[in-house]
Parts: structure tokens; sequence; C-alpha cells
């Protein structure tokens, strides 16, 4: 199957998305995206910036989300597009 866009998905149906944030590899932020449920069927984002898609390869992502005991988590991670 192709992987055509990014989006977030979590065994938590409570869990509460306060913010993501996707930077290219020199820091420039590329995608942004606030307040929003997890396993939406919807594409978060699609590999673009401005119109245009992005440069293939390694991207880091900012998520800050209320976990079940209602504390505040950012994890850093990253995602990798190809073409």
């Amino acid at each position: 199957t192709e992987n055509s866009g990014f989006r977030i998905m979590s065994n938590d149906d409570e869990l509460e998305i306060l913010s993501l944030d996707i930077f290219s590899r020199w820091g420039e932020k590329v995608f942004t995206k606030h307040n929003f449920i997890p396993n939406a069927e919807v594409v978060l984002w699609d590999g673009r910036f401005n119109g245009e898609y992005v440069v293939p390869g390694v991207y880091m992502y900012k998520l800050t989300y209320k976990n079940e005991k209602d504390v505040i988590v950012t994890e850093i991670k990253d995602v990798t597009v190809v073409r």
C-alpha cells in the first residue's frame, strides 16, 4: 500500500493532541497543526510545504499532547519522506 500522508495514531481514544510541528533538517517549520484528535482518517501532512512537495529525506516532528493523567508531554521523533 502507498503511504501518501502522515497522521498520528494512538491506542488511547482520550488523547488530546495540543500541537504537531514538522521541521526540515535545517530547522525550518514545514507544517503545523493544533488541537486535534489522533486516529482521524484524514491525512494531517501530505508532504508539501508552500504548495510544493518537500525533498525526500528525514524530517523531525515535535508532538505535544495531554496524556490520560492530564500531564502535558512533548515527544520529538523523525519521519522519513520517500517518493
